[in-house]
């Protein structure tokens, strides 16, 4: 737990098909699938806020091959959930697209929030917090 949020990389893995007339992603700068990126994000974002398809924008904490820290990084929100009114806690899925304007895909890395708590036995839940990824939280997601 960091923050109060899970934050999960997608260990499912299907094998990659080229379909006729469709090009595979490719990584431009050579980064090995399962590399670990560290990157930090430049602002706050929360599964409230944010929207399916937003772009985010971060920074390498460490040097990544020939990328030194600092490096920018663009991510992509890929699925952004905010919390219910009864009970459920926001979700919020980020996706590494491009490092120092290079397409580099990663795998997929998500936060959750905290599920609401009932306080009486027979009353319903609170509502669920939001899922945030903030700044101060470094994060780690592995190459696709």
């Amino acid at each position: 737990m960091i923050g109060g949020n899970r934050l999960n990389p997608s260990s499912a893995s299907a094998e990659a098909v080229a379909l006729p007339g469709v090009g595979m992603p490719h990584n431009a700068l050579g980064i090995a699938a399962g590399t670990p990126i560290h990157l930090r994000l430049q602002q706050t974002i929360d599964s409230g806020h944010t929207k399916n398809g937003d772009t985010v924008h971060g920074v390498l904490t460490e040097a990544l091959g020939r990328l030194p820290s600092g490096a920018p990084v663009t991510l992509t929100v890929v699925a952004a959930a905010p919390a219910g009114d009864v009970g459920s806690s926001g979700v919020l899925s980020l996706q590494v697209v491009s490092i120092n304007g290079e397409q580099v895909l990663s795998e997929v890395i998500t936060a959750e929030g905290k599920q609401g708590q009932t306080l009486l036995p027979d009353a319903a839940p609170a509502r669920g917090t939001e899922a945030v990824f903030a700044p101060e939280t470094i994060i780690t997601v592995p190459a696709a």
